[in-house]
């Protein structure tokens, strides 16, 4: 729930003495409350049944599961407790890409991807535009995203000019583009930088690595050097959080509008409160990961799922 993600239903299947997933899933698919089906799975009981209302109901919601039993202790644990029969995991891998359905490794992840689907929409492909406030972290991003299977994209030279029109010399063009200290500086430059990154015609997708809740970091400042009660940093900090939540509804408005998925990665210190901008990203629909390789896994699946809908029309 503190992920943003509401339920329609709740249903704990047991052993199935009596109905089986299949029977919930068949009920979930009519279900006009339901957007979205998340399931943890040990074994089938109706495997055939299972895969072709799969099929069917993928083509309208997206199923997520989180398939136990792939390891011999955990196929032995489960049968120990439910008499769920596993059965080989190659044969489940296959039956959930061929049916649609979004495997998901743990229970983070299915999380992870359900918060993206409630409110992202689809990527078209597998470009993805990266825009950070340091090199490293970009890197870092960088490989997490091609580890995916994904791509990274070199910008128009229309984006390129852009970008340099916005940044200083000692910044990074290239994808990732790296806009350095300036997030510290009291701008947010890094807001116009991120308008010609989705804009892109070679980005179907686009990660932004911190550069959110500057107000907030600069209030933590100016409480540790004892200025909170000055009245001229106080004022600039709170029009610094207007500004940024202004901008927050733009990003909203550009997910629409060009119909490509944005996903924020929190660079902020754990020590820090979360900023109030973080609950108003959550309130306009866009997802927050706390690392590059979760958003990067995200991506990943949402980019399949996509790929799957328009190959099976």
């Amino acid at each position: 729930m503190h992920q943003g993600i509401g339920f329609s239903k709740f249903v704990s299947n047991g052993n199935e003495a009596d109905l089986h997933l299949e029977d919930y899933l068949e009920y979930l698919a009519k279900d006009e409350e339901t957007r979205i089906i998340a399931a943890y799975v040990e074994g089938l009981r109706e495997g055939k049944r299972f895969f072709r209302l799969a099929k069917e109901i993928t083509r309208k919601k997206p199923i997520i599961v989180m398939k136990t039993g792939a390891t011999e202790g955990s196929a032995r644990a489960a049968k120990s407790h439910t008499a769920s029969l596993c059965g080989s995991d190659a044969i489940y891998d296959a039956m959930f890409k061929q049916s649609g359905i979004i495997r998901a490794a743990d229970e983070v992840e299915l999380f992870d991807v359900v918060t993206a689907l409630l409110s992202l929409p689809l990527p078209r492909g597998k470009r993805v535009g990266i825009l950070t406030e340091g090199g490293g972290i970009g890197v870092v991003m960088a490989e997490a995203v091609e580890k995916a299977g994904l791509e990274l994209p070199t910008f128009t030279s229309a984006t390129t000019e852009r970008l340099k029109s916005l940044l200083p010399a000692r910044c990074s063009y290239g994808n990732p583009t790296d806009i350095t200290d300036l997030v510290t500086s009291g701008e947010l430059v890094i807001f116009s930088c991120l308008w010609a990154i989705m804009e892109d015609p070679h980005v179907d997708a686009a990660v932004l690595l911190g550069g959110i809740g500057a107000s907030s970091y600069f209030s933590a400042i100016l409480e540790d050097a004892h200025l909170s009660n000055n009245e001229e940093f106080k004022d600039l900090v709170e029009s610094l959080k207007e500004q940024e939540l202004k901008h927050l509804s733009t990003m909203r408005e550009k997910i629409d509008e060009l119909q490509k998925p944005l996903v924020y990665v929190n660079l902020m210190p754990r020590v820090m409160e979360e900023p109030e901008s973080f609950k108003f990203l959550r309130e306009k629909g866009i997802p927050i990961y706390p690392n590059p390789i979760r958003a990067a896994r995200v991506l990943r699946h949402i980019v399949r799922y996509s790929k799957y809908l328009k190959e099976t029309g």
